[in-house]
């Protein structure tokens, strides 16, 4: 559960304080997923979690959670969780109903994450009704503090648009969490945009993640670089002065090379080969970092670029030499991140 400790550095504790979070995304972009990991961070902390559905089966529910590594089967069989499924509202009419269903499972089952999957429903039947919005409103922000903990809620964005609004829901809501996932190189990309922490000062917002058939959700944590000095390399030399002869000391500064460059273009590939060159010509061994391509396509490019550039054959030559014989270390890391499992 690392990966939700790892939400937790940045969003606060939200089990042991009151805090209304709200995750939404495009169908099938793992917003259950996320609301039940962090349900099941609870229950594996001792803590109980109400989980309400006005879509999902209970057993349709658990059977496609299990397949990701989540159990709600054993917690539910020791009565630390709760599932219910609501009827889905048919309107603002309905909604005092709903809400006195959901406050007499919270006072009964005293969960310390509530789970609402998906909020949509009611926020579409009170969009036309000021009343009941500004009802249902003050219920959820008042359920957070009764619960004293984490009051997930889960909305839909619609197919085809990046964003939806959810009006007053987003006002409230002390964290705002957007999953989006797209095709990229015939492969689904996940991203979590961290939209708003109440209270926090954000040093990230966007976080790639997946979502691994027996483990979950894992979020891939970005890279921290940090700063690396090479060791001074001392040398005692000979300085002539007439007859005499004296021993001094040389040392060779670390260097430090920075290259900064826009998203999107790439105009360091000339200047970071043009390097690697000179220090193949050198003979030192290499560990290139590679945050984005694979070895293989690294190489077909490595040979393009070297052409391009004018490289004579035999350099080409020892430099794939080298490649493959593993005086030159490749590096892959995958979404530019270490993995949090």
């Amino acid at each position: 559960m690392k990966s939700i400790e790892y939400l937790i550095d940045i969003l606060g504790d939200f089990i042991e304080e009151p805090k209304l979070i709200l995750i939404a995304g495009h169908p099938g972009s793992g917003k259950t997923t996320l609301a039940s990991s962090i349900c099941l961070y609870a229950l594996k902390n001792n803590e109980k979690c109400l989980y309400l559905s006005f879509q999902e089966d209970k057993e349709k529910l658990f059977k496609q959670l299990e397949g990701v590594g989540i159990d709600f089967k054993a917690y539910d069989e020791k009565n630390s969780l709760k599932f219910v499924k609501i009827p889905v509202v048919a309107s603002s009419n309905d909604i005092q109903l709903t809400l006195d269903i959901l406050s007499k499972l919270v006072l009964e089952h005293s969960p310390r994450v509530v789970v609402v999957d998906s909020v949509t429903p009611l926020l579409e039947t009170v969009e036309s009704n000021a009343i009941a919005r500004g009802y249902l409103q003050n219920f959820f922000w008042e359920l957070q503090k009764t619960v004293g903990g984490a009051v997930v809620l889960v909305s839909e964005i619609p197919l085809g648009r990046e964003y939806a609004s959810m009006g007053w829901i987003e006002f409230v809501a002390d964290a705002v969490l957007i999953l989006k996932h797209r095709i990229r190189s015939g492969l689904i990309e996940r991203i979590l945009e961290i939209r708003k922490v109440r209270g926090k000062q954000l040093t990230v917002s966007e976080l790639h993640f997946s979502i691994i058939s027996g483990k979950g959700i894992i979020i891939h944590r970005p890279v921290h670089l940090e700063t690396y000095c090479s060791p001074i390399l001392s040398k005692r030399l000979p300085v002539f002065k007439d007859k005499d002869v004296d021993v001094v000391e040389v040392s060779s500064p670390p260097i430090t090379m920075y290259f900064e460059y826009p998203p999107e273009t790439s105009p360091w590939v000339p200047i970071v080969f043009s390097i690697l060159i000179h220090m193949v010509e050198k003979n030192p061994k290499i560990l290139f970092i590679d945050f984005s391509i694979c070895p293989t396509s690294l190489t077909l490019g490595l040979m393009q670029m070297l052409k391009n550039y004018g490289q004579i054959a035999k350099l080409l030559l020892r430099f794939l030499e080298e490649l493959f014989s593993g005086q030159l270390i490749l590096l892959l890391i995958v979404f530019q991140s270490l993995y949090l499992i």
